[in-house]
């Protein structure tokens, strides 16, 4: 579901799909654009605070799957409650791929360290610890705030750190991964040139 493929697999929605959408937020055709609107951006919301990678895109296929009922004249009683219940069942399904994912990695990064040798895993240590020193203090203290182990209290920890910071879920995810790809460039120049001196 999270591959780029499968994400705009259905992004796109038939102009007879999208007017019967239209119909039945509203039978004035402007407020019902204006009430597509506030839908797309609660649920764009909504997957943002429950932790969604993807709330954009997810909020899109949340929209696609109810109009696809629709068309299959699927009756639904209240329209915004059954927004919300599909984007629980989208972002439950995301959460299970980001889980999946997330276990062969580690089953990779176990075989790996398996067959690493000790120097290895102690230059990549200190490596590692002199790059996050050499972070500005406002994005080591960002980044390791934000990855920090948090179970299921990580998504709660990273909203209150974004309130705290007073910005969007959306611009700190941006923020983190960004510094994260910075000290992941700086971890690999560093074993390199560890590496050439060994």
């Amino acid at each position: 579901m999270d591959s780029t493929s499968s994400r705009t697999e259905n992004r796109e929605l038939t102009r007879e799909a999208f007017d019967l959408l239209l119909a039945r937020l509203d039978s004035d055709r402007d407020r019902a654009g204006e009430k597509y609107e506030a839908v797309r951006r609660k649920l764009v919301k909504f997957l943002g605070w429950w932790g969604s990678d993807f709330p954009e895109d997810h909020a899109d296929e949340t929209i696609n799957r109810v109009t696809r009922k629709l068309l299959a004249e699927v009756e639904i009683v209240d329209i915004n409650k059954y927004f919300v219940g599909v984007a629980r069942l989208v972002y439950a399904e995301h959460v299970k791929e980001r889980v999946r994912n997330r276990e062969a990695f580690d089953v990779l990064a176990q075989r790996r360290a398996a067959n690493e040798h000790p120097w290895h895993r102690e230059a990549r240590f200190e490596c590692y610890e002199r790059c996050l020193q050499n972070l500005p203090d406002a994005n080591r203290d960002l980044v390791i705030k934000y990855y920090q182990e948090g179970g299921g209290n990580k998504a709660n920890v990273r909203h209150e750190l974004a309130q705290r910071m007073g910005i969007q879920l959306n611009l700190l995810r941006i923020r983190a991964f960004r510094i994260r790809n910075t000290l992941k460039d700086c971890v690999r120049d560093c074993l390199r040139r560890w590496s050439d001196h060994v």
